[in-house]
């Protein structure tokens, strides 16, 4: 019925559009699509088969659910509950585009990535006028890159902070790059070279190094595919906007700094200046030893937190104490694997990896770029960032990876050029 092809369409329009503005939007479109599973449940006896037969993904995505809900059973640890909840996003996306992708055509698929793009871009533009404005009218300044810069620009219309920020740009720049060379339209690749340029220099000004890292990975990955011309044209782009930002922008130049002068005993307290790095070396550290005193179930949800606060205060890591007790900072582990591995550990680990490891093998076994670079980026930002700890990662990659688990939009094969 064509009512039931507008409805998903228009649905998964709403859930593109409204992803990088607001999560309590998105908590009612997901509620709107748990009502959507069960109606279609009821009209089609036909789900409950097809759910029977459903891949081996899926199975495994429940199991990590249910040892999320298993392990606060075991260490009576109530945070792990309400994280059951949170996940299970991770099952409902899914199932729901499941449904709605078989009821919409090709072309409106592609509607919908693209609508992705341009309400990222949207809001990047939008984000960087009011941040320019906001320092020209203030009086006697002015104005340089940093002060449109890192915090400064993340925040000043949607309360993101820079790292899920620069998750919504980076998959953009992704999608856009994608979308872009599948083109024979030299007017229509034009538009979609402008609005990768402008979210990459938006990209550097936000200044997240492992989300830029993870956008460029990922695109060197897409060069592979398809094109080594694209990829001497990617590294030519990149030296460019990486010499001017680092020439031109203090808080990018000082992020970089940090990186190559790179100190374990890093200090903060005096100016207050945060070096991410070192942090996340303490954050590692200590969790790396909640791994070996808790490898087989792991601390908990709950556990978790309250087992790396008490490392920092035994190893006196004075710059995250500092931070905790002046700005009410919490520092989780800050890497997706160590963060799965000392809250549920090593089963917990091991079904996260090999639900990974599946995606790869699906992305590869049938010719999905799409998925292919949502993985790559997913996983390289998990080296630093605890991507499935807050809502807006786990709404935002879980929305992607259904998408491109159920849909595999019609482009050249997957083939490495020589």
């Amino acid at each position: 019925m064509k009512e039931n092809q507008y409805f998903a369409f228009g649905y998964l329009i709403s859930m593109a559009v409204v992803l990088p503005w607001s999560n309590a939007f998105m908590n009612i479109l997901i509620f709107g699509g748990i009502l959507f599973i069960i109606q279609n449940a009821i009209i089609d006896k036909r789900i409950f088969s097809r759910l029977k037969k459903a891949s081996l993904l899926f199975y495994l995505c429940l199991a990590f659910i249910g040892m999320i809900l298993l392990n606060g059973v075991l260490l009576n640890d109530p945070k792990g509950f309400h994280y059951v909840l949170r996940m299970l996003t991770v099952l409902i996306l899914p199932v729901m585009m499941k449904i709605m992708i078989g009821k919409t055509t090709d072309n409106q698929i592609r509607k919908i990535i693209n609508l992705y793009i341009h309400s990222v871009s949207i809001l990047c533009l939008a984000s960087l006028l009011i941040a320019i404005s906001g320092m020209v009218l203030k009086a006697n300044t002015v104005l340089t890159l940093k002060d449109i810069a890192y915090t400064n620009l993340s925040s000043v219309l949607v309360n993101h902070e820079p790292i899920y920020f620069s998750l919504f740009v980076g998959l953009a720049i992704l999608l856009a790059t994608s979308e872009f060379l599948s083109k024979k339209n030299s007017r229509k690749s034009l538009i979609y070279v402008v609005g990768v340029v402008f979210l990459l220099l938006f990209l550097f000004l936000l200044g997240s190094r492992t989300t830029i890292l993870a956008t460029f990975v990922s695109l060197g990955v897409l060069g592979i595919v398809r094109s080594r011309k694209f990829l001497v044209g990617l590294l030519l782009l990149f030296t460019i906007i990486f010499a001017v930002n680092y020439n031109y922008n203090s808080s990018f130049r000082l992020r970089i700094d940090y990186v190559i002068n790179f100190n374990t005993e890093f200090n903060f307290q005096e100016n207050w200046s945060y070096e991410g790095l070192a942090v996340r070396f303490m954050t590692w550290n200590c969790s790396l030893e909640g791994i070996s005193n808790h490898f087989w179930l792991g601390t908990g949800v709950s556990g978790a937190q309250d087992y790396l606060d008490n490392c920092f205060r035994e190893h006196k890591y004075e710059s995250l104490l500092f931070f905790t007790r002046e700005n009410g900072a919490v520092f989780n582990s800050h890497n997706l694997y160590l963060d799965v591995f000392l809250k549920l550990g090593v089963f917990g680990f091991v079904l996260l990896m090999t639900i990974l490891i599946l995606i790869l093998y699906k992305s590869s076994r049938y010719k999905n770029i799409h998925l292919l670079l949502i993985l790559t980026f997913f996983m390289v930002n998990g080296l630093t960032e605890s991507v499935l700890v807050r809502e807006k990662g786990i709404m935002l990659f879980t929305f992607f990876f259904g998408l491109f688990l159920c849909y595999n939009p019609k482009q050249p094969k997957i083939t490495i050029t020589k």
